[in-house]
């Protein structure tokens, strides 16, 4: 790998691609594999509906807000990815970062990241395009990526 290598991050919080480029516009896989992220069902998880508590003022029964289990699994996954990115920002493998995310999942990522990995980042994109093609990826990021 060169200086000039750029990474670009393409996740949802369920699934991460982690891509790279020479020439800020020919995007390729950085990796030999993609980042999944666990998606339970709801009653794998155990919340399929939220307990209820009846009030002893006689208000009557309120439901008791649960633990988001596919937030934390959401959370998880970025955190895996941020380590990767942090890993290799360590060893040298890119100059540049861009993260493309939803924004609640670039949020988790970006606070995931350590400052080598967030030092590096020269762009951000609030956008899902985990499933898009990598030509379709390219054809939305020239702006970005200049």
């Amino acid at each position: 790998m060169t200086n000039e290598t750029s990474w670009v991050v393409v996740a949802d919080g369920r699934d991460a691609r982690i891509l790279e480029t020479q020439d800020g516009q020919h995007l390729k896989q950085a990796l030999d594999h993609d980042l999944v992220g666990p998606n339970p069902l709801d009653h794998e998880t155990g919340d399929e509906r939220p307990g209820r508590v009846q009030n002893s003022l006689g208000g009557g029964r309120h439901a008791l807000e649960g633990f988001d289990h596919h937030r934390a699994h959401k959370a998880e996954l970025m955190a895996r990815v941020a380590q990767e990115l942090n890993d290799a920002a360590l060893a040298g493998r890119f100059k540049k970062l861009y993260l493309v995310a939803p924004p609640q999942a670039l949020g988790d990522l970006r606070a995931a990241l350590g400052s080598h990995a967030a030092g590096r980042v020269a762009g951000e994109l609030g956008l899902d395009l985990t499933h898009e093609s990598v030509h379709a990826i390219e054809k939305r990021l020239p702006d970005l990526l200049r």
